[in-house]
């Protein structure tokens, strides 16, 4: 490995340190969560722009790629918006900056990626001391559990990037359960890191991560999908059973007081998620189901704003530069309250398509990869990626931080970059076992 190469490799390290503990925590701590977010968007570019005069000739192809078909997406879609150019400029920022920095950390040496999940359980371990430093300073002033996000940014009285932390520890569950299925952790480590993160979820209130933990613990074991039934039931029940544990921790800390019974959470948190046309009274926001009908009610009769959206940013009420939000300006509803529900307003379904392709496939290459692999730390990595890539995909319907903050796009972009890179290693081997051979 040359000298540039190490050099570039340590930058990525240094900059997920940054990027998912100093960046949100001066954004909490100073109330600047604009500056920083902005920092944090130049600092990732940076370390791509080094990557891509690294490895120019791994990247050119996968930039060039994504670049035009962004340009010439968006030069058609933003056809009603013409003339503000800082709305095509912070589009860069939401919609090209992952698969940008994906297939950049890609072009890294596989052993390098695997090497920024070592350091996530320093990253897990930062978020306790931040968190009760939050729990006993910040909760009080605000009376909101939003105060509570660790290290991923917010505004410590109005609300935090609570998402970017959910989706964290939703990605680092993924990576607990893979190193105890392939390699040979202790059961005590293990049930540690499980019990740690749901610690912090329960004392966050993260409820999403109740809904998605037993799909997060069938996506650990894929290989059981199809070939054993039962084992496949006992990891659903224990998952489920973790969930009801941790929804029990839910109602006794938040909801014990204004409801009768444990068996009232689910009459209570359903509508929000499951409600066709939910409405908080209090707030006026849309349930995340409802945002997706009432986009689809407005526009079921114009096949062009289904299929290409109506226009970039058109759902957002204010961002940096100014401009923007030429829907929200029409509406009473906060159109764009997810990372999904927004797209489809502004990208349509083919944007939609084309945003989460790098994930689905990545899902799909990580899978199969993960069926051919030999050694250990591969397995890892491989199952990491599969159940990380659809964990990601389950937080669109749920969040509009995966667009909107710089550190949800990291955890993206590396899971992102970790699937395809395993993909390629285990073709690799494949192609020098069979020249062995013959």
């Amino acid at each position: 490995m040359t000298p540039l190469t190490l050099s570039v490799a340590r930058l990525a390290k240094l900059n997920q340190l940054v990027t998912l503990i100093v960046i949100g925590s001066i954004g909490y701590f100073l109330d600047i969560n604009t500056l920083t977010s902005w920092i944090g968007f130049c600092t990732c570019i940076l370390l791509a722009l080094l990557i891509s005069a690294t490895y120019l000739n791994k990247v050119k192809g996968f930039i060039l790629l994504w670049t035009l078909l962004f340009v010439s997406y968006a030069s058609v879609n933003c056809a009603a918006l013409v003339g503000d150019f800082f709305i095509f400029l912070i589009s860069i920022r939401y919609y090209l900056l992952v698969p940008i920095l994906a297939f950049c950390l890609y072009a890294l040496k596989l052993k390098n990626l695997q090497k920024l999940l070592t350091q996530w359980e320093l990253l897990f371990a930062i978020q306790i001391p931040i968190l009760a430093i939050q729990y006993l300073v910040y909760y009080p002033l605000s009376n909101s559990w939003d105060s509570m996000v660790g290290t991923f940014g917010g505004s410590p009285l109005s609300g935090g990037n609570s998402a970017g932390l959910a989706l964290f520890l939703g990605l680092h569950l993924c990576l607990v359960l893979a190193r105890q299925l392939y390699s040979s952790i202790k059961f005590k480590y293990f049930a540690a890191n499980i019990i740690a993160i749901f610690s912090v979820s329960l004392l966050a209130e993260i409820k999403y991560l109740i809904f998605i933990t037993p799909i997060i613990f069938i996506l650990s074991r894929p290989k059981v999908l199809f070939a054993n039934p039962l084992k496949l039931m006992l990891i659903v029940i224990i998952g489920s059973a973790l969930s009801l544990m941790l929804l029990y921790g839910y109602y006794y800390i938040f909801y014990s007081s204004f409801l009768n019974s444990f068996s009232d959470i689910f009459v209570y948190l359903s509508p929000e998620l499951l409600d066709y046309s939910y409405t908080n009274p209090d707030t006026g926001e849309v349930g995340r189901i409802a945002a997706i009908g009432i986009w689809y009610s407005s526009n079921e009769h114009n096949i062009l704003s289904l299929l290409f959206g109506s226009g970039l940013l058109s759902t957002k009420q204010d961002f940096f530069l100014g401009g923007g939000g030429a829907l929200q300006a029409h509406s009473s509803f906060q159109l764009g309250n997810t990372t999904l529900s927004a797209m489809l307003w502004e990208w349509g379904i083919a944007g939609v398509i084309i945003s989460m392709a790098p994930l689905i496939v990545g899902a799909s290459y990580s899978f199969k990869a993960l069926r051919a692999s030999t050694t250990n730390i591969n397995k890892v990595t491989s199952s990491f990626a599969f159940s990380g890539c659809i964990v990601c995909l389950l937080f669109y319907p749920y969040t509009l931080s995966l667009t909107t903050t710089i550190q949800a796009q990291w955890l993206q972009a590396l899971v992102i970059a970790l699937a395809f890179k395993a993909s390629q290693e285990q073709t690799k081997n494949a192609k020098l076992t069979l020249r062995t051979q013959t």
